[in-house]
C-alpha cells in the first residue's frame, strides 16, 4: 500500500533529493538504541559481578582479621600517632584512625 503524496510535498517516508530519509534516519537511531540499550546491559552485568564492599568495617588493631585475602581494606580507630604510609598498623597503639590495606603478611596504613 503506498501513502498518498502530501500536498505540495514528496510522499511521506521518501523524502526529497538532497534532504535524509526520515525513516532512514529513524531505523538507524533505533539500531543505535538498542546496540547501546545492550552495552549497557553487559556493563551492568559486569559490575554485578564485582564484589563491591557496602563499607569499610572499623576495627580496633586487636579485632582486625588475622588472614584476610590480599589486598582487603579495613579502618582502626586505635593507630599510634604518627604511622607512615606503608607502616605495620598494628605494632603499637593510640587514638588515631586509619585506613588499612592487608599485604599478605601484615596491615599496613594506606591513609589517614
Amino acid at each position: 500500500m503506498s501513502m498518498p503524496q502530501a500536498p505540495g510535498g514528496p510522499t511521506p517516508g521518501q523524502g526529497t533529493a538532497g534532504s535524509t530519509d526520515i525513516v532512514s534516519t529513524l531505523q538507524g537511531v533505533v539500531r543505535q538504541l538498542s546496540n547501546a540499550n545492550q552495552n549497557m546491559l553487559t556493563l551492568i552485568a559486569a559490575l554485578k559481578a564485582v564484589n563491591f564492599p557496602e563499607s569499610v568495617k572499623a576495627y580496633t588493631t586487636t579485632t582486625l582479621p588475622a588472614s584476610p585475602a590480599i589486598g582487603s581494606i579495613a579502618v582502626i580507630t586505635n593507630g599510634a600517632a604518627a604511622l607512615a604510609w606503608g607502616a605495620n598498623a598494628t605494632a603499637a597503639t593510640g587514638a588515631v584512625t586509619y585506613l588499612v590495606f592487608w599485604n599478605g603478611s601484615q596491615w599496613s596504613v594506606l591513609g589517614k
